[in-house]
């Protein structure tokens, strides 16, 4: 019979590369407790992983700590995750559609300052966005810009996952019609595309760049949108012609690209 009061193994132990990996990221009083949690809940208890080595976990165990980007309280709502779905893990830390993405990840250093500034990419999309906007008849309240008409017309830049060396955008356009119909931007990639989700900005990108690739993808995906569906007949007549046909429909209500 099993004893009962035997703590069960739920390894296997962190590869070197995975060790490695937390020395750098970590200071130094915090690296014992992070190699800890990795081992403890970030092994063969995952769903269908069971029978993974150390090696074959170090796609999962290198997400966590590229979401945690050294801090404790995210690396273990890096795990929380993953115990949940760790798909969502993978898609979070942009190691989902390229199963050697994790293999060249290199952390950056404990105790560095951030390379990036979030609020100031922020801004500089919302000013470029401006440009585009403002003459359509919207209107700015923080991160959201919204037209007022017969359907209520919304974008929202909402900032994903940030590290110190990275960070990604995503917008959500609204049509508050009846049902609410919404799009996200960027497109989804395929799954046979090495890209990851969002507007990815890496330290030491152009800020310019980003911000146009993003109001390329507005005047393209939603400008058309927010042309012609300003009123409930156009909503209706979007659904009856089958132009949202192109988009998966969500629970009956939100209209997702």
């Amino acid at each position: 019979m099993a004893d009962p009061l035997r703590k069960a193994i739920v390894g296997p132990p962190l590869s070197p590369e995975t060790i490695r990996r937390v020395d750098i990221l970590f200071l130094p009083e915090d690296r014992e407790r992070a190699k800890t949690l990795l081992y403890e809940r970030c092994g063969n208890t995952l769903p269908f992983l069971e029978k993974k080595d150390m090696y074959q976990l170090e796609r999962f165990r290198f997400a966590a700590l590229k979401y945690s980007d050294g801090n404790i309280p995210m690396l273990e709502a890096a795990l929380r995750l993953a115990q949940s779905d760790w798909r969502d893990l993978l898609m979070a830390s942009g190691f989902a559609h390229d199963i050697e993405a994790h293999r060249r990840w290199e952390p950056k250093p404990a105790g560095e300052a951030a390379e990036i500034d979030p609020l100031h990419l922020a801004a500089t999309i919302h000013n470029r966005l401006a440009e585009l906007l403002i003459p359509l008849g919207f209107e700015r309240n923080g991160d959201e810009w919204r037209r007022d008409c017969e359907v209520p017309q919304m974008l929202l830049v909402r900032q994903g996952l940030t590290s110190r060396t990275q960070t990604r955008f995503f917008l959500r356009i609204t049509l508050a019609a009846k049902p609410v119909v919404v799009l996200h931007l960027p497109k989804l990639p395929r799954m046979d595309e090495a890209r990851e989700q969002g507007y990815v900005f890496q330290a030491r990108d152009s800020e310019e760049a980003l911000a146009a690739t993003v109001v390329e993808d507005v005047i393209r995906y939603a400008q058309p949108w927010f042309q012609r569906f300003a009123s409930a007949s156009e909503v209706r007549r979007g659904f009856e012609d089958g132009t949202f046909n192109p988009h998966l429909p969500v629970e009956g209500q939100a209209w997702m690209f």
